[in-house]
Formats: structure tokens, sequence, C-alpha cells
């Protein structure tokens, strides 16, 4: 059997007929997606990023912390006997949410509660 000399381009790396493992044949760049591509993706990452902190203020989000006049007015009435006692659940609270009552006992029990719990009578 004979065999015929392989070519070269180049004197470094002698042409042959398969691809290098891994690889396909002859010298292509790496190809990246189109600039476009990328920042559609980057708005898609973000909307979903702000879709998620939306859905995790919703869950958990609750009205800001009630004042210091109105919590001790609530102690008061809780030791009288005259307000029930609410429980604390997990919440975040969220700036600028505050319940507008000037019962202290009604400040307490919002302040327990979640915003999707609030959509029932704010929901609009």
């Amino acid at each position: 059997m004979v065999q015929t000399p392989v070519q070269s381009t180049d004197e470094s790396r002698p042409v042959s007929a398969a691809p290098p493992e891994g690889g396909s044949a002859g010298t292509e760049p790496v190809r990246r997606s189109p600039v476009w591509v990328r920042v559609l993706a980057g708005i898609g990452y973000t909307l979903l990023g702000v879709f998620l902190l939306g859905a995790l203020a919703f869950a958990f989000g609750s009205m800001w912390l009630p004042s210091t006049e109105s919590r001790a007015a609530y102690t008061q009435l809780r030791a009288a006997g005259q307000a029930p006692d609410y429980d604390r659940q997990f919440h975040i609270p969220i700036p600028g949410c505050v319940c507008h009552s000037d019962n202290p006992v009604t400040v307490m029990q919002h302040s327990n509660r979640r915003i999707s719990q609030c959509m029932g009578c704010h929901g609009g």
C-alpha cells in the first residue's frame, strides 16, 4: 500500500481529511449570539427578577411597624383585657404601607396582616 504525502498550507500544521477532536473542519471562530438577543435576554431576566420580588412582597409583605403610641395604647388595652392578643407571623415590612386608623386595636390587627390578606378591602 502506497501512502500519499499530506498536503499542508501551513508548515506547522498538516491538513487532514478528518476534523480535529471536538471541533469542526476548518478554523471557524466561535459564534456568539447577536447583540439584540443578549439585550432581550437581559431585559427578560430583569423582568423575571422584578416579578419574583413583587410576588415575594405580595406573599409576605405587610404594613410598616405601628407607631410607638399605637403600640403603647394597644399594650395597655391588652393588659386590661379589652383587646385580643395577636400572634405575629413572618412578614416583610414595606415602608409607606401604614394603617390610617386611630384605633390601636385595629392598627395592631392590621400590622399582622400580609398584603395578600389586605386585598379584600383595599383592592380597589
